[in-house]
């Protein structure tokens, strides 16, 4: 069976990509013995170092590599590698202008744009789903959500932010979030994951997520 394929895109950065990717991606491993691989889409090559942070003899449970260097080409080399893996997850860029975003989301099953609860990250979606539309009159099965993440569950902008979120009919949103937590600096540091972390409200979190991406692609 061919390999679902997951892109994680947001024109902004610092909203968590790479977090999202990297906790799905082990959780996906660890939790459900999926064969994942990651792309790192992104020249900044973070989801690469967080793999590299790994001790020796624990190594990040995933296969990560690079092909950033792919731009408005990289659909033809996802494409490549998906009678190896049950799931293949994509780091996009931090931009809209990039080649590589829109050549990704023309051979993803789900597009997962991560929000931070602020006005600007919140201005910044309309550009990321006119992309997301844009590729899907090509990928008729382009299915796109947003998770509201680094939230502040009782700040009242976090919920806010959501509140709003919800009532658009134009953006989709998961069902779940991921909260601002100090654990997931410390992990990626490691080179691991919350999956393996004693931090169990992480964990929930994440799984929670995981679980609900299942529902899309599988």
């Amino acid at each position: 069976m061919a390999a679902k394929i997951i892109s994680l895109i947001n024109q902004k950065g610092g909203c968590g990509k790479t977090t999202i990717t990297m906790n799905l991606a082990a959780t996906l491993s660890l939790r459900h013995n999926k064969k994942v691989l990651v792309i790192d889409g992104d020249t900044q090559s973070s989801a690469t170092s967080w793999a590299n942070c790994a001790a020796d003899d624990l190594p990040f449970p995933c296969h990560v590599i690079s092909l950033a260097s792919a731009a408005g080409k990289a659909h033809r080399s996802i494409v490549n590698f998906i009678a190896d893996y049950d799931v293949i997850i994509i780091d996009c860029p931090p931009s809209t202008e990039t080649e590589f975003s829109a050549s990704a989301l023309l051979v993803s099953d789900l597009a997962i744009i991560p929000v931070k609860p602020s006005s600007t990250d919140l201005w910044a979606i309309s550009g990321i789903l006119k992309l997301i539309s844009a590729a899907a009159m090509t990928n008729e099965k382009l299915v796109s959500k947003i998770v509201p993440n680094m939230c502040e569950p009782n700040k009242r902008l976090s919920q806010s932010i959501i509140n709003y979120c919800k009532n658009d009919e134009n953006i989709n949103l998961f069902k779940c979030q991921v909260n601002n937590r100090s654990v997931y600096g410390e992990v990626a540091l490691a080179g691991e994951s919350v999956y393996t972390s004693k931090n169990s409200k992480a964990k929930n979190e994440i799984a929670l997520l995981t679980d609900e991406v299942l529902t899309y692609i599988m």
